[in-house]
């Protein structure tokens, strides 16, 4: 995602003040929502794919200013391994993103304290043991 901002200050502002806010609520945040830093694994059939992540994972958070319009164009290109194994970086859904940027937006302009207690609503559901397959639909579309 791209996010473009008018900035009425001096770089120098934005650096010394905004900037650490913005990085370290954006750590913060990705604590409650790992996956994002991982990849989408495709290992070779019959094997299911997967999310991989782990603690040296990162997301890209670039900062550019300029004078001039332009368009950022960011491309996420999946990664070929050598066992025929492939790896997409993980995007997000409309939800997910909104639940991400609004959780994100409550660390940027709250506190921890506040942020823990009126935020729960928006942590996301990673556990996916709690979806029952009791006819095995996930093989049987997984095949197919």
């Amino acid at each position: 995602e791209s996010y473009f901002y008018e900035f009425p200050h001096s770089s120098n502002h934005f650096l010394q003040t905004v900037l650490p806010n913005l990085k370290h609520s954006l750590s913060l945040t990705l604590q409650h929502f790992f996956p994002f830093t991982g990849n989408l694994v495709f290992p070779p059939k019959p094997q299911f794919p997967y999310i991989h992540y782990t603690h040296e994972n990162s997301i890209s958070f670039t900062i550019a200013e300029s004078t001039a319009e332009f368009p950022l164009l960011i491309a996420n290109t999946a990664t070929d391994k050598e066992d025929g194994t492939w790896l997409f970086p993980l995007i997000a859904d409309g939800r997910a993103f909104y639940r991400f940027m609004k959780f994100w937006t409550s660390y940027v302009t709250k506190t921890k304290c506040d942020v823990a207690s009126s935020s729960q609503a928006l942590l996301p559901l990673l556990n996916r043991d709690i979806i029952e397959d009791p006819k095995g639909l996930k093989l049987i579309l997984w095949k197919e």
